[in-house]
């Protein structure tokens, strides 16, 4: 028959069958497990059970260092968390792709070898800045120097042909008087030096402008270079032809500059606008 008995904890009572000794039983009023277990006469208690064993921790994984970092790994993984490139390869100077590193890894890669290559573009434009900025000076000199040298042969066979008071006239119509001609003859010849020597200035400061704004820098030079041609074509039409090939890579260069240096220009607003806030 079932006996009578109490919670050890809660002291509500129970009822518990005859077969129920060294069986486990949940109370229904403080929902503490205790152990049934019957004494010498054959009744039957409840005992509080005894607490489980705490649970092992699970084994750790050995550790090692990461051959690239340094930084503590375990030896189950495949990338390092540090890093970000794949334990096991040895190699740092070889070029890692999405399967030899992690993807982070990889993104910042492309995204570095990106921005190489526009900085290389743009300091490519900069040495045509330089160039140019030497063109324009060896181009000055040489022609300064043809220019006088034909200015001073104009003016011995003015010298030896009229007086300064003398009135000429020219393939135009216009009349010259011979002392004003002479003159004129000697500023032209002057301003080429001028002209030439002015323009190499402004690319020199462009180049060092360039450094610091690249954009604005590489804008100037190609727009500078090319209303030169654009005059020295409406002066001279055959000079449009004459070095053509130069001219076209120089051209081509400076539009490669400019575009590097618009994309570098974007990458870098997002980081400004970041190290602002």
């Amino acid at each position: 028959m079932p006996h009578q008995t109490e919670c050890p904890f809660c002291r509500k009572s129970v009822r518990l069958p005859d077969d129920a000794a060294g069986k486990k039983m949940k109370c229904s009023g403080c929902g503490t497990v205790s152990r049934i277990v019957a004494d010498s006469e054959g009744a039957l208690s409840l005992r509080s059970a005894p607490a489980a064993a705490p649970a092992e921790p699970e084994p750790r994984a050995p550790a090692t260092d990461c051959p690239h970092c340094g930084a503590s790994v375990t030896t189950s993984s495949r990338f390092c968390t540090s890093c970000g490139k794949a334990l096991g390869e040895q190699s740092e100077g070889e070029e890692g792709d999405a399967e030899k590193i992690g993807p982070a890894t990889a993104r910042r890669r492309k995204g570095g070898r990106a921005e190489a290559a526009r900085k290389k573009n743009i300091g490519k434009a900069r040495v045509w800045i330089g160039v140019l900025a030497a063109v324009f000076i060896v181009a000055g000199t040489v022609q300064g120097i043809a220019a006088t040298s034909e200015a001073e042969r104009l003016d011995r066979a003015l010298t030896g042909q009229y007086e300064d008071t003398d009135v000429v006239e020219d393939d135009d119509g216009k009349e010259w008087v011979i002392g004003d001609l002479r003159g004129q003859i000697k500023r032209e010849a002057l301003l080429v030096f001028v002209v030439n020597y002015i323009l190499a200035a402004v690319m020199i400061g462009v180049f060092f402008w360039a450094k610091s704004s690249p954009f604005p820098a590489t804008i100037t030079a190609l727009c500078v270079y090319l209303v030169v041609q654009v005059l020295n074509a409406i002066a001279e039409p055959a000079s449009l032809v004459q070095g053509f090939l130069w001219k076209a890579f120089i051209i081509v260069a400076l539009v490669a500059g400019v575009r590097s240096a618009l994309a570098e220009r974007v990458v870098r607003r997002p980081r400004l606008a970041a190290s602002s806030r």
